[in-house]
């Protein structure tokens, strides 16, 4: 008899995709507004690195933890899975690039990174542990209240 695993709930394969896109708009019409000083082709130069960087490094983490949260045999695991694996894997691939770089100070660099990561992965994993809860509780009888 095979653990019981968490659901996939209806609509959520293009999730991932929509926030990856969300995330490249945003980050990179940020590089291109503090780039725009340096002329036009300069920070759309950068606003469209920024935006594919953004894409791709979001896109990949999100996969991650929706992965990681079809891994527990609870919403609640995974949840927490979900929560604290892709941080801690995010972190230590930032703390890992950063050491092969020599980066001499990777706290204070990695820092902001992490904390706005760690703050986005909880979220979306309790977004993900609140619509498991609710596809999981019984539904009402409309006719019968």
């Amino acid at each position: 008899m095979s653990a019981p695993t968490v659901r996939q709930p209806a609509g959520a394969s293009a999730r991932p995709l929509i926030t990856a896109l969300a995330s490249a708009l945003g980050y990179g019409l940020w590089a291109a507004a503090c780039n725009w000083p340096h002329g036009g082709p300069p920070a759309i130069r950068a606003g469209l690195t920024q935006a594919c960087l953004s894409f791709a490094a979001t896109l990949s983490m999100v996969l991650l933890l929706e992965r990681l949260f079809r891994l527990g045999r609870t919403p609640l695991q995974g949840f927490f899975a979900a929560s604290l694996g892709t941080t801690l894997i995010g972190a230590s691939a930032m703390w890992g690039v950063h050491a092969l770089t020599g980066t001499p100070n990777i706290l204070a660099t990695v820092a902001p990174s992490v904390s706005i990561g760690t703050i986005f992965f909880v979220s979306y994993a309790w977004g993900l542990l609140v619509s498991a809860r609710r596809e999981a509780a019984p539904r009402r009888d409309r006719r019968a209240a």
